[in-house]
């Protein structure tokens, strides 16, 4: 029961943080 996060899940965080900084940038 550690901090270990599945590849889905980081692939996942990935994508939201590029879609926010993409958000963000585009102005």
């Amino acid at each position: 029961m550690g901090a270990h996060v599945s590849q889905f899940e980081e692939l996942a965080i990935m994508n939201s943080f590029a879609f926010i900084f993409r958000v963000f940038h585009s102005n």
